[in-house]
């Protein structure tokens, strides 16, 4: 029996692990670091939201607002007379006619060359469908001798 008893630890598995008690105890102190790092991250997040709402209000500021707040003395701004808006029909209108039949007829031209070259236009679908069609089909390479 006694040689039995000496050769089981041999033959034995060991099913079941246990855990010393310093570790154990140790587990307070493990889970008061997480809890201080997973604070530490808490806090920079809302630094960064700070931070970035800080900076759009920075960013979205006028710079009349800026001199407010900030107390600056400024000259004043010079005031212009109120010479009303400037459409293109009043530039147009100052063109000869010989002018404005140029000026017709070039936008005319550029017209129809961007509905042609443009992403819907015929030349950039025919581009499109030769280069569908050349990657799709084969290419063959034939030799022609020189006699």
């Amino acid at each position: 029996m006694q040689g039995i008893v000496d050769d089981l630890p041999a033959r034995c598995k060991n099913i079941a692990y246990g855990v010393k008690s310093e570790i154990l105890e140790k587990i307070p102190d493990h889970l008061l670091k997480i809890a201080e790092a997973n604070s530490l991250i808490a806090w920079l997040r809302e630094a960064i939201k700070a931070k970035e709402a800080e900076m759009e209000a920075v960013l979205s500021m006028k710079s009349d607002d800026y001199i407010k707040a900030e107390n600056i003395d400024c000259p004043a701004r010079p005031e212009r007379e109120n010479y009303g808006f400037v459409v293109f029909d009043d530039i147009l209108a100052t063109l000869s006619i010989k002018e404005r039949e140029e000026y017709y007829r070039l936008e005319t031209k550029c017209a129809v060359i961007g509905k042609f070259i443009h992403p819907d236009g015929s030349f950039s679908r025919a581009r499109k469908d030769f280069l569908q069609e050349r990657y799709t089909r084969g290419m063959s390479v034939w030799e022609n001798p020189i006699i």
